[in-house]
């Protein structure tokens, strides 16, 4: 028999039942079928056990509390011993979570164990939204906690928790977007764990199987306990039924034979009066035939005939025709009040209750009825779009009214509801308009009061102002009075905020032309307004989104053509302008025309003032979109893709290529393209003055970009060109104190210098030809400054040394005489005079000439990359 077992790490040491426990030890087993028994206190983890190796072992720990040992059994060993011990805690189920045992009610020490986890395990509060509450500064009250939801609690461990309490207390300053996440993430992590039930089985297959057990037990236990019913009772009470039915039968029979007597009596008065016994049976046919004339007028016979009789019959038959005459009032009263007919079928049903004597001003009645039937009709309206908690939830099936924009786009629930419920009004409300005025006139029947003129005024502006609430609730939630008709879903598509608008506006045109008072359509005139504000500010929104998203398209392809001012520009600049302009355009067609009676938008000064945070938030959008792709590095830019999911380049460019590129299209944008923007705007409907000082602000921060991008473009291009000036001038350990003999050409340093210059110069010049000269005029000055610091230097320098330098800062000074300014000329005259003076100074100049002349023969080619300077005249922007 080989060495016993000893566990000697558990991990982790403490937990729950069912805690999945890693066992590591020595001498643990050879294999799976080794392990005789696992034991945890008195808890056998057998079924549970999973072997790994003989020094590591898997378990799910069982319902032994406190501290207890671990002692694992094999064949090959025998029992063993544990030099670490696992501490069982009781089992902590959140309001979410599934518990595999049967978990006792809430006890004093119950209560001390939770809050010995609690402080623990920091089980307090677990973050059950998955909202980050870092930053949460400010407190919300206790005491105010308190006093909203007294003998309440936020603990979600409390028999009495609260969920206000808990959102008030952990997440009073998250947003409302924050806390539809933090429920989206409750009810993924509730699903998650819904859909582990087969898992959950099988971690706690000993559990389940006790459980079962027990429920088998409890099964016998009722069996043996049930008793059988009496059958005595149940025969005797069959019996006494029997009796009762007996006695029924036998006074039935005595009744049917003096009903008998007394009908032979009444045949003779029935065949006499037969117009009044029938008249009953003719009220109900003439009712299913809907003939209300014919009844009306043998009521009023049987009325003229009988209403002062004293005979009993006569009175009896009268006070049944009475009843069916009051059953048909309150027949025309309910379909008055129900009616989805034209106006005419009131009118007529509002004569046959007249002409019925029915108590009470039955015109008035009818209105106050159509009132409450469209405040009903729009109120339901909302109900079959909407979720009960206001939500927004999804349309009903087939509650379309033909509102979609094309064949293949399906409209959302609110633009359904809004199309609904416009029709609603526009069909509903012109009949009790239509009805108001007939009343008043005298055409209902009876005569009307005109007191009630101001009672009617407040009937269509309180239908007016559910129409505009539940439409102010649906397309601006945060505007809406009522919070329970607000609707959590918005639109964010401005194609569907302006066909609600159009809608709006078409209901608002139809009032008007109904002849509404003004004062009653001012709540509408205010929709109608607030609505084409968040229309176009969505509108803007939305092109922002849409700009943020266009460098993945042609960023760095150049137009074939120069700009007006003489700087080149990518099609990127061209597709910002050209969003800039459609969604003004629309903008112009779709809200800021405004109908009859409306205030027009750009009139307001709030308006006013938003158009300048407009036009600046568009603008500087771009410039962002600019700046990102100027300083972001090859490996974002490879990643990133255009919408349709086409890479954006096919190779990400050098980093001085996007900074040239981009600082061009500021230039342009800033020069160029910003008046055409305000051209843009001003000739479609915005105030010229708001644009102009938006745009105004946007040109300053364009201004900074612009020398932001030049100053990276030159570190990026220049430094390392005079960063080799040095390096090239004493290449080959070249000393100036060693040069003995007279200069034969230019140093090479020189040459290399031009020749990086004329790649600086091509750069530019295929990108944007009259940058070229700012270019190389800082890139110029740079060389004066590197090549005076590098002559004054010199500790000693030989006649012949000073000749080769002479000529060498002639030569390089000659050819780039066009881009030399005053700040790089006066660094030449300073290297020049730091040179040591030669015996013969006019055969030095002679020397000198002579050698000038060779070099500009043999660099003729590169001496013509700056015999002259890019003008507009030479590149036509056409």
């Amino acid at each position: 028999m080989g060495p016993p077992p000893v566990v000697t790490g558990l991990s982790p040491k403490e937990g729950p039942p069912g805690t999945k426990v890693t066992v590591r030890g020595e001498n643990l087993g050879t294999s799976q079928q080794d392990l005789v028994c696992v034991l945890i206190g008195e808890w056998d983890c057998s079924l549970t056990a999973d072997w790994h190796s003989a020094n590591k072992i898997v378990i799910l720990s069982g319902t032994s509390r406190g501290f207890c040992d671990v002692i694992i059994t094999t064949r090959s060993g025998g029992t063993g011993s544990c030099t670490v011990k696992f501490k069982g805690v009781d089992q902590v189920v959140g309001h979410l979570k599934e518990s595999a045992v049967w978990l006792k009610d809430f006890d004093s020490e119950r209560e001390e164990i939770l809050q010995e986890l609690v402080s623990t395990h920091n089980l307090g509060q677990e973050d059950v939204l998955g909202i980050s509450m870092e930053g949460y500064e400010v407190k919300y009250p206790e005491d105010e906690l308190e006093t909203l939801f007294p003998s309440r609690s936020g603990s979600l461990f409390s028999e009495s928790f609260h969920p206000a309490w808990f959102l008030l207390e952990n997440h009073h300053q998250s947003g409302y977007d924050d806390l539809r996440a933090g429920l989206s993430f409750l009810r993924r992590k509730v699903n998650a764990e819904k859909e582990g039930q087969l898992s959950f089985l099988k971690d706690y297959a000993g559990l389940v199987i006790d459980q079962l057990d027990a429920l088998s037990e409890m099964r016998e236990l009722f069996k043996r306990h049930t008793s059988d019913h009496d059958p005595m009772v149940t025969m005797d009470q069959a019996i006494n039924a029997s009796k009762d039915e007996a006695d029924k039968l036998f006074q039935d029979v005595l009744r049917r034979k003096d009903r008998a007597d007394s009908t032979r009596s009444a045949l003779a008065v029935l065949q006499r009066y037969r117009f009044l016994f029938y008249l009953p049976v003719s009220i109900e046919r003439n009712m299913r035939r809907r003939e209300f004339d014919v009844i009306i007028n043998d009521y009023a016979k049987a009325r003229g005939l009988f209403a002062d009789t004293e005979v009993q019959v006569f009175k009896q038959v009268m006070a049944v025709v009475e009843t069916k005459i009051a059953n048909l009032r309150d027949i025309l009263k309910t379909k008055l009040k129900e009616v989805n007919g034209s106006f005419e079928e009131q009118k007529q049903i509002i004569r046959y209750l007249v002409s019925l004597d029915t108590p009470g001003d039955v015109g008035w009645e009818c209105i106050l009825s159509e009132h409450a039937f469209i405040r009903a009709v729009l109120t339901s309206c909302r109900e079959q779009y909407a979720s009960p908690g206001g939500g927004g939830g999804a349309a009903t099936a087939g509650a379309g009214s033909g509102a979609a924009v094309d064949a293949q786009t399906t409209a959302p629930p609110i633009v359904l509801f809004i199309e609904d419920v416009a029709d609603r009004m526009t069909g509903k409300f012109p009949g009790l308009f239509k009805l108001g005025q007939c009343y008043f006139q005298g055409e209902l029947y009876s005569t009307p009061e005109s007191a009630r003129k101001p009672d009617f005024k407040r009937l269509v502006s309180s239908v007016v102002e559910v129409w505009c609430a539940l439409v102010r609730g649906a397309l601006l939630p945060h505007t809406a009075d009522s919070p329970e008709l607000a609707w959590s879903d918005t639109l964010r598509e401005p194609v569907w905020l302006q066909a609600c608008l159009r809608e709006v506006t078409a209901t608002y045109g139809s009032l008007q032309l109904l002849g509404v008072a003004p004062e009653a359509l001012d709540e509408v005139s205010q929709l109608v307004f607030d609505l084409r504000k968040h229309c176009l500010m969505t509108m803007f929104r939305r092109t922002m989104e849409a700009v943020r998203q266009l460098p993945g398209r042609d960023a760095w392809t150049l137009e074939p053509s120069l700009d007006a001012s003489g700087y080149g520009c990518t099609r990127l600049l061209t597709q910002f302008m050209t969003s800039v302009t459609d969604v003004v355009v629309q903008a112009e067609e779709q809200v800021l025309t405004a109908g009859p009676q409306e205030t027009p938008l750009m009139q307001n000064e709030t308006v006013r003032k938003d158009v300048v945070v407009l036009v600046y938030n568009l603008v500087a959008t771009f410039a962002q979109v600019l700046e990102r792709l100027a300083f972001e590095d090859a490996e974002s830019e490879e990643g990133s893709g255009s919408e349709d999911g086409a890479p954006a380049v096919a190779e990400a460019p050098s980093v001085e290529y996007r900074l040239l590129v981009v600082l061009s299209n500021c230039h342009v944008l800033r020069v160029s393209r910003a008046p055409q923007l305000a051209d843009v705007f001003t000739s479609h409907g915005f105030p010229a003055a708001e644009v102009q000082q938006g745009l105004q602000k946007v040109t300053d921060v364009l201004s900074d970009l612009e020398q932001k991008l030049f100053e990276a473009y030159m570190e990026e291009k220049a430094d390392p060109i005079l960063g080799i000036v040095e390096m090239s001038m004493y290449q080959g350990r070249f000393d100036w104190s060693h040069v003995l003999r007279p200069p034969t050409d230019v140093r090479g340093y020189v040459k290399e210098v031009i020749m990086n210059c004329i790649g600086v110069h091509h750069e530019v010049y295929s990108v944007s030809p009259l940058l070229v000269r700012r270019v190389l005029c800082n890139l110029v000055e740079g060389v004066a400054e590197e090549l005076s610091r590098l002559m004054t230097s010199v500790v000693r320098m030989t006649p012949a040394g000073g000749q080769q330098a002479r000529l060498d800062l002639a030569a390089l000074q000659e050819t780039l005489q066009l881009y030399v300014t005053e700040a790089a000329r006066l660094s030449f005259v300073e290297a020049s005079e730091s040179l040591p003076n030669h015996q013969d100074p006019a055969g030095d100049k002679r020397l000198v000439e002579e050698l000038l002349k060779k070099f500009r023969a043999n660099m003729k080619l590169q001496i013509m990359c700056f015999t002259k300077e890019p003008s507009l005249e030479d590149f036509p922007s056409d």
